[in-house]
C-alpha cells in the first residue's frame, strides 16, 4: 500500500462500544454515541443492511433494555406470511 499523505496528523483516540441483539434475520445495534438504535436486516448473502432507526432518548442502554425494545419494534412492524416467494426474506 502506498502512504497516505497528510499536511497535520492529531494522535487524538477515540473509542466506543455498541452492544447489539440479533433476532431471527434482524439485529438491533445501539452505539453509546448516538441518541438511536439501528435495526438491520440480514440479506440473503448473509451481510445485514440498514432497514430503520428507532428513537430511544436514553443515553444508557443494557441489553435488557434492548430486547424488550427489539420485541416491541417487531411485534409493530413483522408480520409472519406463509406465502412468501421462496428465497425472499422480506418486502
Amino acid at each position: 500500500m502506498k502512504k497516505i499523505r497528510m499536511n497535520n496528523f492529531n494522535p487524538r483516540m477515540s473509542t466506543g462500544a455498541d452492544i447489539y441483539v440479533t433476532i431471527d434475520i434482524f439485529k438491533f445495534v445501539k452505539d453509546e454515541d448516538l441518541p438511536y438504535l439501528e435495526v438491520l436486516i440480514e440479506g440473503n448473502d448473509g451481510y445485514y443492511e440498514f432497514l430503520d432507526e428507532i428513537e430511544t432518548g436514553l443515553p444508557v442502554m443494557n441489553h435488557e433494555k434492548l430486547k424488550e425494545i427489539a420485541f416491541m419494534w417487531i411485534l409493530e412492524n413483522v408480520s409472519i406470511a406463509d406465502d412468501l416467494k421462496e428465497g425472499k426474506q422480506w418486502e
